[in-house]
């Protein structure tokens, strides 16, 4: 092996440290942005990476399904029941078959984890490449 080839394989192992180093700052900004109710969003967050042979991408995220209205918000929207349900509106217990939900506020964390963190995410970059 030339070493021109082991500069290539230290550049590809660095460019993977730097790629999980970046996803772990990012998953624990986020943790410490989300909004939080019973814990089970935040402790969702999570992320991972992919490693080819020229690129390294950095995926954070959950699957939770309420994570992309709390990060984005919603319009106001009708809601549906199947059968009627007991809901508590302004104190009160009522039976309903559908509401007008009035939307929801966005409260994000992911996009702003990574917005706000720009500087320090391609400092990380370019010290962990740095020759």
């Amino acid at each position: 092996m030339s070493r021109f080839d082991d500069a290539i394989k230290d550049m590809q192992q660095r460019r993977k440290m730097i790629a999980e180093k970046i996803g772990t700052f990012v998953e624990a900004e986020a943790k410490h942005r989300v909004s939080v109710d019973t814990g089970h969003l935040r402790r969702s967050i999570t992320h991972e990476t992919d490693h080819s042979k020229n690129k390294s991408s950095v995926f954070i995220g959950t699957n939770v399904e309420y994570a992309k209205v709390l990060e984005e918000g919603s319009e106001p929207h009708e809601i549906i029941y199947d059968k009627p349900t007991h809901l508590k509106i302004n104190g009160r217990w009522v039976t309903v078959k559908k509401i007008k939900h009035p939307g929801t506020k966005p409260q994000p964390y992911l996009k702003p984890s990574i917005e706000e963190n720009i500087g320090k995410i391609q400092e990380m970059i370019k010290k962990g490449l740095s020759v």
